[in-house]
């Protein structure tokens, strides 16, 4: 199994690859490298379910938290753009 470290590793380069192959402007082409691309593994699928499920789950937890926080009577304002800005 890989480890978390190397499958956003994974995730963040096929990001460039497609953004690399649709241009900057971001419109979608047709591109004979995507007819020749490599397909992933079943491993390699699972391991990426599974970290975005634990993505998910952290962002879940941190929008419990900030929801939490809000029900206080008084808000501190800089910690609201902190959690913002983090999450």
């Amino acid at each position: 199994m890989l480890s978390e470290e190397a499958i956003y590793a994974m995730m963040a380069e096929e990001k460039r690859k497609n953004r690399k192959e649709n241009g900057d402007a971001g419109e979608k082409k047709a591109s004979p490298a995507t007819k020749d691309k490599k397909r992933m593994s079943e491993e390699e699928k699972q391991d990426m379910i599974r970290m975005g499920l634990i993505k998910k789950k952290e962002c879940e937890s941190a929008a419990v938290r900030v929801v939490e926080r809000l029900c206080d009577p008084k808000v501190d304002r800089e910690w609201l753009r902190e959690s913002v800005r983090t999450n």
